[in-house]
């Protein structure tokens, strides 16, 4: 019978460990166990950088700050993140999370990860887990980033760019998809394909977090680790796609409560 679960944190649920480890709120029954069950070592809990980045700034402008980090031309010094966010993280690193690399993602820009917080590779050596979650971003090519350099293109084109400074040379993507973050910037500067600013927001929001849950459930997949655990039914959490990982890939998503039934028969 397992004694030790290798455990990745969706960031709904790491928040809720987090929030207890310093008595902030009182803690669901699930979340007790789960808690103790880190601290004498039946669960190694995890949490990928994909998942990390995107709640690391305020709702209503972690979109534009990511915008601009993503725009090539346009490239500020990112902001500090926000206080709460980084004690959040730092909670949980004390707690024993271990974070998993998401290549794709790079946090390293955005927060500074102690060297000791890193996940160790417990099944695969480096180069095969890089591999692992290349094959996985494969499958899921459309979801988020795709999508949101399709629609920045297109603005580019739209708002009527300038787009001479693009290298135009043999494996570049063509000019307008190079610079897809300035077009999704222009129009949220200045609507011309959605009736506002606040319905653009929502809509890529919405490309935003697909991206960063698939590159989250990339990270835990290819570290070959035992359980995902999200309260997310959304997205690539759908009970259609949870199949889908589980049959493909043997990925297992699960609820709070339904951890909590796994580690009690430990």
């Amino acid at each position: 019978m397992k004694g030790l679960f290798y455990v990745t944190f969706d960031t709904n649920v790491a928040m809720e460990l987090s929030a207890h480890s310093h008595g902030s709120t009182s803690p669901s029954k699930e979340i007790n166990i789960i808690i103790e069950a880190i601290q004498v070592g039946i669960i190694q809990p995890h949490i990928s950088e994909a998942a990390l980045t995107f709640e690391l700034f305020c709702p209503e402008d972690r979109l534009i700050i990511l915008l601009r980090y993503f725009a090539k031309y346009n490239r500020p010094q990112m902001p500090p993140v926000l206080e709460l966010a980084r004690r959040a993280y730092q909670e949980l690193f004390d707690l024993g999370f271990r974070v998993l690399h998401a290549p794709r993602i790079a946090l390293k820009s955005f927060l500074e990860i102690p060297s000791t917080a890193w996940a160790a590779d417990v099944y695969f050596e480096c180069k095969e887990r890089l591999a692992r979650y290349n094959h996985f971003l494969e499958d899921f090519g459309s979801w988020g980033p795709l999508n949101l350099k399709q629609l920045g293109a297109k603005l580019v084109k739209v708002h009527k760019l300038d787009t001479t400074h693009c290298p135009r040379l043999p494996g570049y993507a063509y000019p307008e998809m190079q610079m897809w973050a300035e077009g999704l910037l222009a129009e949220y500067k200045k609507p011309m394909c959605f009736p506002s600013a606040k319905e653009f927001l929502g809509h890529i929001r919405k490309l935003f977090a697909d991206w960063f849950d698939v590159d989250s459930i990339a990270s835990h997949y290819s570290y070959g680790f035992d359980f995902y655990v999200t309260r997310d039914t959304h997205g690539i959490f759908s009970s259609k796609h949870r199949k889908r990982l589980k049959e493909k890939y043997g990925v297992l998503i699960l609820h709070p409560s339904e951890l909590v039934n796994e580690i009690s028969q430990c």
